[in-house]
C-alpha cells in the first residue's frame, strides 16, 4: 500500500472528512489508493496556537504513529493565485485545513474511509510503501530494542554451532509479540513478557536427549534471569499422547510445528523473521483464535490477559472465526506452560 505521512492534526482532519485537499510544496504523478498516516510528530506550537485550525477537529485524542485511513488520490494541481482565491471563498474550512500559496500543490483525495482497525507504524517521507518488507525491517528494529531477547537470540546462535542437534530451531509466540505490544504502547519493551519460548527440531524424540539440551540451554541462558520455556517439537506429539490422549500428527519440520505463529532467530547475526500468515495483524495490533490447537476456554483466558496488559489490542472473538482457513499468527498458544 502507498502511504503519506502527515503532522497532527491535518492527518485526523482528512480522516474525519473536513479536508479532502493535502497541500505539498512538492507534486507527485501517483494516482490511486493512498493510505494516511499520523506520524509521531505531536501538534507543533504553531498549529495548536491556530484557534481557527484546531476548531475544525472533533477528536483531539490524536492517533500518532498509526495509517488511520484511506483515500482516493485523483489529482495533483499546482495552486494559482485564483484558485486559491476560490478554494478561500467557497469552501474556507478547506482553507484553513492547508498552506495556500502560489507554486505550492494541491493533493485531491476522494473517497475516504476511516480504517476499522489502524495499523501501528512508524512513517517515512514522501509517498512510501508499507508492505510486508517494510513491516519485516522495523520488526526487525523493534526487536533489536529488547536487549534481553537479543542477547538470548545470539547464545542459541552460538548454541547451534556447538551443538549439531539444535540445527533447526526459533524463539516464537508472546515474547516476539509482546515485544511488539509494549513498543507501540509506549511501555518498556521488556515489560510484561513473563517467559521466552525457544522451540527446536530433533528426530531423536527421547526424553533423556530432550532433557540434556534443556539443561544445556538454562545453563547458559539463567544469568540472563528470564523464565524459558524449552521444547523439542519432534516430542511434543509423543508426550500430548501419554498425558493427554490427544493426537497430533508428527510434525515434518520446525516451521510445521509452528506453523500458527511467528518465530525468529539469529543467522549469521541477523534476525531471521519466520511469518506463515504475514505481519500485517501483528501491525494492528489484532488477536485471532487458531483452533487447532488450542480450546475457546484458553483463549479466552489469555486474551482477557493480555487486554488488561495492552489495551489497545483488539481480540477476535472465538466465534468471529469459524474454520481454521481463518486462522492468523498472532496467537495465545496453550503449550506454554505444557510439560515436555
Amino acid at each position: 500500500m502507498k502511504v503519506l505521512s502527515l503532522t497532527e492534526p491535518y492527518a485526523t482532519l482528512i480522516k474525519e472528512k473536513t479536508k479532502r485537499i493535502e497541500t505539498r510544496s512538492w507534486k507527485t504523478s501517483y494516482r490511486g489508493e493512498l493510505y494516511i498516516h499520523a506520524s509521531n510528530t505531536k501538534v507543533p506550537k504553531e498549529y495548536k496556537e491556530n484557534k481557527e485550525l484546531m476548531n475544525l477537529v472533533k477528536n483531539k485524542d490524536y492517533p500518532y504513529g498509526q495509517i488511520i485511513c484511506k483515500a482516493n488520490l485523483i489529482d495533483c494541481i499546482k495552486m494559482t493565485k485564483d484558485w486559491i482565491e476560490k478554494i478561500r471563498t467557497e469552501n474556507n474550512e478547506e482553507y484553513l485545513c492547508g498552506i495556500y500559496e502560489e507554486g505550492r500543490y494541491a493533493w485531491i483525495l476522494e473517497d475516504i474511509e476511516v480504517l476499522s482497525h489502524p495499523i501501528y507504524t512508524n512513517g517515512n517521507l514522501s509517498v512510501w510503501t508499507f508492505d510486508e518488507e517494510y513491516m519485516k525491517k522495523q520488526l526487525e528494529k523493534i526487536l533489536n530494542k529488547n536487549k534481553t531477547l537479543m542477547e538470548l537470540l545470539k547464545r542459541l546462535e552460538q548454541y547451534q554451532k556447538d551443538n549439531p542437534d539444535f540445527k533447526d530451531y526459533y524463539v516464537s509466540a508472546g515474547a516476539i509479540n509482546q515485544t511488539v505490544f509494549n513498543y507501540f504502547h509506549k511501555y518498556p519493551v521488556e515489560q510484561n513478557i513473563s517467559d521466552y519460548d525457544i522451540v527446536y527440531y530433533d528426530k531423536d524424540t527421547s526424553y533423556e536427549k530432550e532433557d540434556k539440551i534443556i539443561k544445556d540451554l538454562e545453563n547458559r541462558l539463567k544469568d540472563l534471569k528470564v523464565k524459558t520455556d524449552i521444547k523439542n517439537e519432534c516430542r511434543v506429539p509423543i508426550w500430548k499422547k501419554e498425558k493427554y490422549n490427544q493426537e497430533i500428527k508428527p510434525y515434518l519440520s520446525i516451521e510445521e510445528a509452528i506453523s500458527n505463529c511467528l518465530g525468529v532467530r539469529l543467522q549469521q547475526g541477523k534476525i531471521k523473521i519466520y511469518a506463515p500468515y504475514g505481519l500485517e495483524d501483528l501491525f494492528r495490533l489484532i488477536i485471532r483464535p487458531v483452533k487447532i490447537d488450542v480450546t475457546r476456554k484458553d483463549y479466552e483466558e489469555k486474551t482477557k490477559k493480555w487486554k488488561q496488559k495492552w489495551p489497545k489490542l483488539t481480540v477476535i472473538s472465538w466465534d468471529e472465526v469459524t474454520n481454521n482457513e481463518n486462522c492468523d499468527k498472532i496467537v495465545p498458544r496453550k503449550g506454554i506452560n505444557d510439560e515436555k
